[in-house]
């Protein structure tokens, strides 16, 4: 998960930086985006100590297992997201 606020650049990038490595983890790994502009997403972050650019992994339990402030390669990404995936 995360967060991206439309008015800041970094969540954004983030965006673009996962979206590369998206196809690597299909079926595996469901990615989502709490919209810091909707009320939804807004709650979502407030619970999880979210702002923009923040990722947060999470396990198939639904528990957070990883917290990344505005991760720079995608191998930081996917350090965090094997931890998860891998059985």
């Amino acid at each position: 998960m995360v967060a991206r606020d439309k008015n800041y650049l970094a969540g954004g990038e983030v965006m673009d930086l996962i979206n590369t490595i998206r196809p690597e983890y299909e079926g595996r790994v469901a990615f989502l985006a709490a919209h810091l502009g909707h009320p939804d997403g807004q709650a979502f972050a407030r619970r999880h100590d979210m702002e923009d650019a923040i990722v947060v992994i999470f396990d198939a339990d639904g528990s957070p297992t990883r917290r990344l402030i505005i991760p720079q390669t995608a191998d930081e990404v996917r350090a965090a997201l094997d931890v998860v995936t891998t059985p």
